[in-house]
């Protein structure tokens, strides 16, 4: 058995991101559309659903559709700042060459789906790729940061390669991009 426990984020699609939201809340019919609209601003992602549930728990109802209307609530800036800390000591653990290539990833507008082809393409061009595994290319090295930034739960994987597993030469990951706690 591998001593790797492999967890990657899964995005969430709006019904599933409704129905956590759900699970955490009990339903109230007259804030159905507000809460809808909190689900939406999750982005799909279970880690900020369960927190803003939290959160959004500890909060009158009267205040819904205030959090669900405004861009930047306080509540959603106090859920990502809670899941940061979950997330910091993945990236604190990074090798510093992996550092940069997260990094990087912060030019891209938020929530875009950056395919993978494009995104090594520019990591090789900007020298953030180093030869570290034997008879591998620039190519495959920054293929296996970027499936190393997922396995750590840095970097959201929107679409992938059902065959990437099975070809060693093209890992799982289609398109990819920072989450929105980033």
């Amino acid at each position: 058995m591998s001593p790797w426990i492999i967890s990657l984020i899964i995005s969430l699609d709006k019904k599933e991101s409704w129905d956590l939201l759900l699970e955490s809340l009990a339903l109230r019919p007259h804030f159905k559309d507000a809460e809808k609209k909190i689900a939406k601003k999750c982005d799909g992602l279970p880690l900020t659903n369960f927190t803003v549930a939290d959160l959004l728990s500890k909060v009158p109802e009267s205040l819904w559709i205030d959090v669900a209307t405004k861009r930047k609530h306080k509540l959603f800036i106090d859920a990502y700042d809670q899941i940061s800390q979950v997330l910091n000591p993945s990236y604190e653990i990074l090798f510093d060459d992996i550092k940069n290539n997260f990094l990087y990833m912060g030019a891209f507008p938020l929530k875009y789906e950056i395919p993978k082809s494009r995104l090594i393409n520019f990591w090789i061009a900007e020298e953030f790729v180093e030869l570290g595994l034997a008879d591998k290319t620039l190519e495959y090295c920054a293929a296996f940061g970027l499936e190393y930034l997922a396995l750590y739960s840095l970097i959201m994987v929107y679409q992938k390669n059902i065959f990437g597993y099975l070809n060693s030469i093209d890992p799982y990951i289609k398109t990819c991009g920072l989450h929105s706690t980033w």
